[in-house]
């Protein structure tokens, strides 16, 4: 009997064993189950969110590169201009090549300011041949008060036609490049000896006789009006090659560059007081080989059109400090569509209308000069 109780409790014992571990093992199903499902169900969430962000996110990024290549195009490209509106014809607008750079004699050691604004213009014959009251050294006369004294020849260059002066051509003694190196040696000799050679000996002469009475010494401001003669005479822009290695690398003066340079640092080195004003030719107009009017600035002489001509020396005049550049030819009035009103009969100087924009021009300059010279 004892033996049967025994077993008995045994059987008991086994039995809640057995059911704990039932229980447990329900437990662990059912957290298992739960945490099963919890996590499928955070991957499903997981998912979703990925699902719908990834294209965002690509999108982005694909919009992002889109405007980059975009601006990149569109700089290399520059802006384009919507000329719908705009009513095109040859009578445009273009930017002016003034210049004007800094110079005050101030600043310079040993200036003594005499009190006189002294004035010098040396030219061709848009000069020369109007020397009344309508000429532009008058009006600027009339306009400062100053003293301002003209000296101007039919036909004047800057530079020689060939490397060397020669008796075979003795107006080239009198081109700008020589004409510097006279002046700042105050050595009219050679010029004394070329005038008799020329064609118009009483005008040659006149020209050396005014160059000894003037004091360049005295001079405030030397405005030097050449160029048009350059063109018309088809003398060249720069220095080619070919004559640099035959001058052993020097520079050479039958071209523009070469004598507008070496004529302005003479000039300098020896008056170091002056102001250089240089001014461009205006338009003008020249015959075809049909006897038709053309315009110069875009008729080539066989080197180059006016309009070379001009930024060339707009070049040089940016080139050399204390240099000023009077652009009268871009974005000036004087043009194709105004040159009825404004030229000679013969279309190839300024009337005395003419004359009034470019002395104006030229005055706007001085006036500016003026007020920015101080003593300070």
């Amino acid at each position: 009997m004892k033996e049967q109780n025994i077993g008995n409790k045994r059987k008991e014992y086994l039995e809640k064993i057995a059911a704990q571990e039932r229980k447990t093992s329900n437990m662990s199903k059912h957290n298992s189950d739960e945490f099963g499902h919890s996590d499928k169900k955070n991957r499903r969430s997981d998912n979703v969110f990925l699902h719908y962000a990834t294209p965002v996110i690509v999108t982005g990024i694909i919009v992002v590169l889109g405007c980059i290549v975009f601006l990149i195009i569109r700089w290399s490209r520059g802006t384009d201009l919507n000329i719908s509106d705009v009513e095109l014809s040859e009578d445009y607008s273009s930017e002016s090549l003034d210049w004007y750079s800094y110079f005050n004699p101030y600043d310079v050691p040993g200036y003594e300011d005499d009190g006189k604004m002294n004035i010098v213009i040396l030219g061709d014959n848009s000069i020369y041949s109007f020397n009344d009251e309508t000429g532009i050294p008058a009006l600027i006369r009339e306009a400062t008060g100053a003293n301002v004294t003209a000296i101007a020849l039919p036909r004047q260059t800057w530079c020689l036609s060939t490397d060397s002066y020669s008796l075979d051509n003795p107006e080239q003694a009198f081109s700008f490049v020589y004409l510097a190196q006279f002046l700042s040696l105050h050595d009219y000799d050679l010029l004394s000896k070329a005038a008799p050679l020329t064609d118009n000996e009483s005008i040659y002469r006149y020209y050396v006789a005014k160059l000894y009475q003037t004091d360049f010494g005295l001079t405030d401001i030397l405005i030097l009006c050449l160029g048009r003669d350059d063109y018309l005479e088809a003398r060249a822009l720069s220095q080619s090659a070919e004559s640099i290695v035959a001058a052993n690398g020097s520079q050479n003066y039958n071209n523009l560059q070469g004598a507008m340079v070496y004529g302005f640092q003479a000039l300098q080195r020896q008056f170091p007081y002056m102001q250089l004003i240089i001014c461009s030719p205006s338009y003008f107009m020249i015959p075809d080989e049909n006897g038709n009017l053309v315009g110069a600035d875009v008729t080539s002489n066989g080197v180059s059109t006016l309009a070379d001509y001009i930024s060339h020396m707009s070049g040089v005049c940016n080139m050399i400090s204390g240099v000023t550049f009077v652009d009268n030819y871009y974005g000036f009035e004087i043009n194709e569509t105004t040159a009825g009103k404004y030229l000679e009969p013969d279309m190839l100087y300024p009337n005395a209308e003419g004359r009034k924009l470019i002395a104006d021009h030229i005055l706007e300059f001085l006036y500016f000069i003026r007020n920015n010279q101080t003593t300070e």
